[in-house]
């Protein structure tokens, strides 16, 4: 018998499927069985589950799922999502980074922890697979999370940064309208960059190169301009990445909360990309405002950011390098960098430079790289490389190039094989859409933003002076649509907690925010 295509058997006390010289379910008993398993499950609240092959999915119906639980239908075997019960919707995933893609319409603020619930025998078809998948959604959430967290932090600066921005991405395109035909080279600051710089001005004409930001100058300083560089940064120590750099023809990829001063640094076209690091109201104003704007998730690292971006951009090959994840002691980055050039400026017999301390900086540890040997790392980096290793895994022609670094997941080839991996095509030029211009919209957006900021100021400044003549009610409808000047504060979701013992808080709030975005 063909055990290639599933086959529905009838026990005479149910269906069960017949796959790959397995039964999926119980011969005997099969709705019996899943339903016994999942009557057995306790499930926890603020939980998203991953249900990995649900087939038929019996056993769902009797899931006690708490209210502030979700459920995620997941098959990754096509034959089998083709059988299986499309009454529930089932997530049909062919790689990490389509999971992805996924992951950015849930509202993480909700979801505290991540579990897989198995409810039948497709899981044991695919079990790395499966758990990869769950450590993607744990990553995810892990990022989320953290950026939650760094918001109290960064919060204020983030969106500072936003409103500035906004009035730039009216001549601006979305970063998903940069196309190219060609083989994308994604170049990081690490150590294994100079060693691809003689192959890729070899071969500079038939590439298309994404570099992120701190690699810029590692680039320039051999007379490679890139094709475009990606900068993410909301701080102010982004800007040395630029220098020399300044009023050059080079295109920018910018987040919305980059530094307003990297926006302005480079003459070349510019393409904004949004950041989903929390669900702010003001994200979502401008996702409404670009509707068709595909956000990018919290990945951490600028890195893997890019990788993602690359995936979007082109069909052809992708090449690695400069993406390591690991350093030698002293040298953290790539010759070029503002950091490196920076240590040497200050060496001298009495000042090594600050290169080993910031090596050791956070605990050093010793990993296997790609090639089986140890290298200096630490536990953040590597962590990086494992959630770039999952994203990356079954994603087709992506290679790297790198000669040294972590094991990302994708085949590695010597640089100078690297024209055997191209995909031919017949189209020859970068295909950019042109910008369809929007009539000021996110213009109007700052200016309306603003004026909501300077209103509420006002109304709460009468309400403090003579609360007689004001209702409480009025002045906290007008706080809820400007929310997310809030988003820092250490409880979530603030105004549900408002008390008028806390109101000159919200207007000490406000009234910082006006000083600095004006």
């Amino acid at each position: 018998m063909n055990n290639d295509k599933p086959l529905l058997v009838d026990t005479g006390r149910g269906l069960t499927i017949k796959y790959r010289n397995r039964l999926l379910y119980s011969k005997f008993a099969p709705t019996d069985r899943a339903n016994k398993i999942a009557i057995s499950n306790n499930l926890n609240d603020s939980t998203i589950y991953i249900v990995p092959s649900p087939l038929l999915c019996y056993g769902l119906d009797k899931l006690k799922l708490p209210e502030t639980s979700i459920i995620l239908l997941v098959e990754i075997d096509e034959n089998l999502f083709n059988i299986s019960d499309k009454t529930s919707p089932i997530l049909f995933i062919k790689k990490g980074i389509d999971f992805l893609d996924i992951l950015k319409k849930i509202d993480f603020d909700r979801y505290k922890k991540c579990e897989l619930l198995i409810l039948n025998g497709g899981f044991n078809l695919y079990r790395k697979e499966y758990d990869r998948l769950l450590n993607i959604l744990l990553n995810y959430m892990h990022s989320y999370w953290k950026n939650r967290y760094t918001i109290t932090k960064m919060g204020q600066l983030w969106i500072k940064n936003t409103i500035k921005n906004l009035p730039l991405l009216d001549s601006a395109q979305p970063f998903d309208r940069l196309k190219t035909d060609k083989p994308i080279i994604v170049v990081g600051a690490g150590e294994s960059a100079e060693n691809s710089l003689n192959k890729l001005k070899d071969i500079r004409d038939r590439i298309f190169i994404l570099c992120v930001d701190t690699a810029l100058q590692t680039l320039l300083e051999v007379d490679i301009v890139p094709d475009v560089v990606l900068a993410l940064e909301a701080q102010y120590y982004n800007l040395p990445d630029f220098y020399g750099a300044k009023n050059k023809n080079i295109n920018l990829i910018f987040d919305l909360s980059s530094y307003p001063g990297v926006i302005r640094t480079l003459n070349g076209k510019k393409y904004y990309a949004i950041t989903k690091f929390s669900d702010s109201k003001i994200l979502s104003k401008v996702e409404k405002l670009a509707p068709n704007l595909q956000m990018l998730p919290p990945l951490g690292s600028v890195g893997i950011t890019a990788i993602y971006i690359a995936l979007k951009l082109t069909t052809n090959s992708i090449f690695l390098v400069g993406l390591d994840f690991s350093y030698t002691l002293g040298k953290t980055h790539s010759k070029g960098t503002p950091y490196h050039l920076t240590s040497l400026q200050k060496w001298n017999r009495l000042n090594p430079g600050n290169s080993y301390e910031s090596s050791l900086n956070r605990p050093i540890k010793n990993y296997k790289n790609k090639f089986g040997e140890l290298e200096n790392s630490d536990s953040i980096l590597y962590e990086y490389s494992l959630h770039a290793k999952e994203l990356l895994s079954d994603t087709r022609d992506i290679y790297d190039i790198s000669t040294k670094g972590m094991n990302l997941g994708v085949p590695i080839i010597k640089i100078d094989d690297i024209e055997k991996y191209f995909i031919t095509t017949n189209l020859i030029n970068n295909k950019i859409k042109e910008k369809t211009y929007n009539n000021k919209i996110f213009k109007n957006l700052n200016q309306s933003e603003i004026s909501a900021l300077n209103s509420a100021i006002d109304s709460i400044k009468k309400y403090l002076l003579n609360s007689d003549n004001m209702d409480i009610k009025d002045i906290i409808n007008e706080l809820k649509n400007i929310e997310y000047f809030f988003d820092f504060y250490p409880e979530n979701t603030p105004l549900k907690k408002f008390t008028l013992a806390n109101l000159p808080r919200f207007y000490a709030t406000l009234l910082r925010y006006r000083r600095i975005i004006n």
